[in-house]
């Protein structure tokens, strides 16, 4: 009776044993992202410049004209974007003093770009643009979906 007892003991620990290491494989991997890693969280108000320029291009239907001095416009924003960033990621200051100037420093640019594009674009196209970027800005796309 004594060894029946120890034998159901016995099994009794190696199944326990066994369910609580299960557990502990299923979640070891919670609070991980799967995929490639983030952006630099900065760098996630520039990403409307991107999105902008794309939907200008497919969407808008520029005529050439438009388009030449489009690129133009997009490209001095791009490069300013690109100095501010590369300074910003020299800096030694705070993270979220970091991201918070760069955020209105993002501000600036769009809205000197929009000064621009309002000389090269219709006041149709203008307000669809306009329409669009208060849309993406309101309900941003998911991220991992481009």
């Amino acid at each position: 009776m004594r060894r029946r007892d120890m034998i159901f003991a016995l099994s009794i620990s190696i199944a326990l044993l066994g369910i609580l290491s299960f557990q502990a494989y299923i979640t070891a991997g919670r609070g991980r992202r799967p995929g490639p890693p983030l952006r630099e969280p900065m760098m996630a108000s520039d990403q409307l410049l991107e999105r902008s320029w794309f939907y200008l291009c497919f969407e808008l239907n520029p005529t050439e004209e438009q388009l030449t001095k489009l690129r133009k416009a997009y490209k001095e924003a791009w490069e300013r974007s690109n100095r501010l960033r590369e300074r910003l990621r020299t800096s030694r200051r705070d993270p979220e003093a970091v991201r918070r100037l760069f955020r209105t420093e993002m501000e600036r640019i769009r809205s000197a770009l929009h000064d621009r594009l309002r000389d090269i674009l219709s006041p149709d196209q203008m307000a669809d643009l306009l329409r669009w970027e208060e849309l993406q800005t309101r309900f941003p796309p998911r991220p991992g979906r481009r």
